[in-house]
């Protein structure tokens, strides 16, 4: 098993505060290796087998808000993409939209290089921003997007 502590320090700027700091997740190598993209290309590469912390967790400096996801798909190829997002009454995170939360997760699929994972969110994102425009869809239905 791989432990791989995801995140961004407290003070990066950009980061919600509600996704600050880490969280340190699982894996068995081989699903890691399997998945391709990045993950294939870090521990492909026999210079980073000592690159753990002092805990034994392997560093990984991305946001880990979708990374529960990503890994649900680089474990077995399937994952629940994003929703909006409406917080709570004792909730901090921010309310969100759900082109804004599969942007976000794109993002981070294609940092991984997760390429068919980003064929799955994508028609997804395209209906939501251009669903009311048929001539548009059309347009990318052509393009084989959608």
């Amino acid at each position: 098993w791989i432990s791989l502590k995801v995140g961004l320090p407290d003070d990066a700027k950009g980061v919600i505060p509600a996704f600050a700091g880490y969280q340190v997740f699982s894996a068995r190598s081989a699903a890691l290796r399997g998945a391709g993209g990045y993950f294939a290309a870090f521990f492909s590469d026999a210079s980073n087998v000592d690159l753990r912390d002092a805990d034994g967790h392997y560093a990984v400096h991305r946001s880990w808000k979708h990374f529960d996801a990503i890994l649900d798909y680089i474990r077995d190829g399937a994952c629940t993409l994003p929703t909006a997002y409406v917080p709570s009454t004792y909730d901090n995170r921010p309310a969100s939209t759900e082109e804004s939360e599969l942007l976000e997760f794109l993002r981070e699929a294609h940092f991984y290089k997760l390429s068919t994972l980003v064929d799955m969110a994508m028609p997804k994102l395209l209906n939501l921003k251009y669903g009311a425009n048929a001539q548009m869809l059309a347009l990318l239905r052509g393009k084989r997007l959608l």
